[in-house]
């Protein structure tokens, strides 16, 4: 493979890797992963003179949500390198400054950065790190961690940056109660404190019992002259600092210190951490040696390699979705890995399993993905030929021809649902795997919201009430659910209240492949109902859904076949009556964009497909569903539709990157 391809190989990878870590709080790679991919795509993009434009090597990964408001800051709020080799972090120490100059060395703490701002010693506001430059005020959820002072002993404006974290025991307590009320457990504790400190409810953060970690300060008239003076002063003004830095002129004793630090501090604290940062001392030489684009120069992330671990796969279950898809779910004897015990690992469909070979009976290596999501990263040969273990009789895991919940066949589809690959699907539209997982979309936070309908209660009213549809939901009477006492009166007024619900959540809630909130507001922009949705495509064939196209093509025609469905039709006929289904249009008057018509190809590194078209139309400007004359202008991004660039090039269209349509929403 040529170095260009590799490099647009890579770029795309990350930016992936990148969304999935900062935005969706899901990584789906290792750090370490990840950094040798990144590293890999530096030294192409030294060796061969070319950045392309949506390197990620250019970028700091964002968490910007559209719930919260901006806070545009002066001062970059960067990452930092990484590094995960001793010698590489000991040619750094010995060559980024003249020797004798000291270096400090204090926890990287794996949870989510902040920012507090004090004007006249009082906390004035708080936000996340965002893109570095521009962050999410999440002023009044910071206010509920204790160990954030609302008041400190200071008259000068002040900025206190650290991290979010979520400590092990709150974690686990959590996930416990979450697993009770039926819901989907946290990742892990980085995952929890970012899901924690985005919550639009205040109360529900303060529950959470964050806590807070303070690692570089800035004062207006305040001169530091050290980075040990700034975490000293935090500590004086009622900052907590419970691992003290270690400072030394000598990089030797900065990785013998370095080594103990793992052993005393890693594992033994109430808080995760992932390694040390090593900072030059003297604050003079940082601005000396001041930033690149992404990082500083005087610092470093040692980064403490993931513990992986080797076990047999003893077996595997198939796990059925809403849509039908089978995910297989390997089962192994218990092994610990980095202090959890692992028995199950996603092995994400065929390809995958293929791909790695993975076979029952066989010894495979289990690691926590960036610490984690359990994964299997290959197969352990060497145990098996130490054990006179042959692999070659190990079975080959084969593909279910039968639904392994209601035994009706499966049908094969590729990359559908938006996930690559092949998987496959249940036939059987009753099957209970998938109305059961209809029914807990339908009540789910981002859904109706109806609290008090996790999966247990889901299965009383499945078995007891024969509820198989949201409609059967909202036929319940009270008297129905009296056999499951105190809570069966609640539950009763929670249904009831969300029949409230705005009709864009409502059409979001129906399932209806292709249709998130985007498309459903869109559609909703159009019609102003859902019923005018339903009566076109009913008696008119969806005349005005593919004349005005308020959604794209396929997603069109997901619609029409979901309506026309003999039975949702039924179930649509009553929608109207049992829900109020209002909408108040919140489409943005002027805007940077207004009059102009955009269109995205290709991986984005800050917007999946969904979020750039809700940007879009934020910003006043409109969406369109394929390229053609009345186009303002496409946004290339990574491994962008060849067919589409094309068709822009023809038509003269002006093509933008993703950094550009930034600058144009400004």
């Amino acid at each position: 493979m040529g170095a260009s391809k590799r490099m647009i190989e890579l770029v795309a990878l990350l930016n992936a890797y990148n969304y999935q870590y900062y935005v969706k709080n899901k990584p789906t790679v290792s750090d370490y992963e990840f950094d040798m991919l990144l590293k890999e795509l530096e030294t192409l993009e030294k060796q061969e003179g070319i950045i392309l434009p949506t390197s990620p090597t250019q970028r700091v990964g964002s968490d910007l949500e559209n719930e919260f408001k901006e806070v545009k800051r002066e001062k970059v709020m960067g990452s930092i390198a990484n590094c995960y080799d001793k010698d590489e972090l000991l040619k750094w120490m010995q060559t980024v400054v003249p020797a004798g100059t000291e270096f400090t060395v204090g926890p990287k703490y794996d949870g989510t950065s902040c920012s507090l701002i004090y004007k006249d010693g009082e906390l004035v506001q708080a936000s996340t790190r965002g893109n570095g430059l521009v962050g999410s005020d999440i002023t009044e959820n910071a206010r509920t961690i204790k160990s954030i002072p609302l008041s400190i002993p200071l008259s000068d404006d002040c900025e206190i940056r650290g991290e979010i974290l979520m400590p092990k025991s709150s974690f686990q307590k959590l996930n416990k109660e979450r697993l009770e009320q039926g819901l989907e457990p946290f990742a892990n504790e980085r995952n929890a404190a970012a899901g924690s400190i985005k919550q639009l409810n205040s109360r529900i953060t303060a529950e959470r019992n964050l806590i807070f970690r303070p690692f570089c300060v800035f004062c207006d008239n305040a001169k530091f002259e050290k980075q040990t003076e700034m975490t000293n002063f935090a500590n004086s003004v009622g900052f907590c600092i419970d691992i003290q830095d270690f400072t030394s002129a000598d990089p030797y004793e900065i990785i013998r210190y370095i080594e103990e630090f793992e052993q005393k501090y890693l594992k033994n604290m109430d808080y995760c951490m992932d390694g040390v940062v090593i900072k030059v001392n003297d604050l003079s030489w940082q601005e000396k040696l001041g930033y690149s684009q992404k990082v500083p120069y005087w610092a470093k992330a040692f980064k403490f390699k993931q513990e992986s671990a080797s076990t047999k796969l003893i077996g595997v279950d198939w796990f059925v979705g809403r849509t039908g898809k089978l995910t297989p779910v390997g089962i192994l004897d218990t092994v610990n890995v980095d202090g959890s015990n692992i028995s199950n690992v996603t092995l994400n469909n065929m390809n995958y399993i293929n791909g790695l070979d993975i076979r029952l009976g066989s010894y495979v290596f289990v690691e926590k993905g960036g610490a984690v999501i359990p994964k299997v990263t290959g197969i352990d040969y060497e145990r098996h030929i130490l054990e006179n273990y042959d692999f070659e009789k190990c079975t080959p895991i084969g593909e279910p021809f039968k639904c392994p919940v209601c035994g009706h066949p499966v049908v094969k589809k590729e990359n559908a649902d938006g996930d690559e690959g092949i998987h496959l699907y249940c036939t059987n539209k009753d099957c209970e795997a998938k109305v059961m997982a209809r029914l807990e979309y339908f009540v789910s936070k981002d859904c109706m919201d109806i609290d008090g309908l996790g999966t247990k209660i889901m299965e009383n009213l499945y078995k007891h009430n024969n509820v198989r549809n949201w409609y059967d939901l909202y036929t319940l009477k009270a008297e129905d659910l009296e056999y499951l006492g105190k809570n069966g009166q609640k539950i009763y007024e929670n249904i009831q209240k969300s029949k409230d619900m705005p009709a864009d959540r409502v059409l979001v809630s129906l399932g209806i492949p292709m249709i998130g909130k985007v498309a459903a507001k869109a559609l909703l922009e159009c019609y102003g109902n859902i019923k005018d949705i339903y009566t076109d495509i009913v008696d008119y064939h969806g005349d005005k859904l593919f004349a005005e196209k308020p959604i794209g093509t396929a997603a069109s025609n997901e619609l029409v076949a979901f309506v026309l469905d003999s039975d949702n039709e039924k179930l649509f006929a009553n929608l109207f009556e049992l829900l109020n289904c209002a909408y108040i249009s919140n489409k943005p008057v002027g805007g940077p964009l207004e009059g102009k018509t955009l269109l995205a190809t290709g991986t984005l590194e800050n917007f999946p497909r969904e979020e750039i078209k809700d940007s879009i139309i934020n910003h006043g400007g409109k969406y369109a569903s394929s390229v053609s004359k009345k186009l303002d202008y496409l946004i290339v991004g990574s491994k962008p539709g060849t067919s589409k660039v094309t068709k822009a090039t023809e038509l003269g269209i002006k093509m933008i990157s993703e950094s550009e349509y930034l600058d144009l929403i400004k």
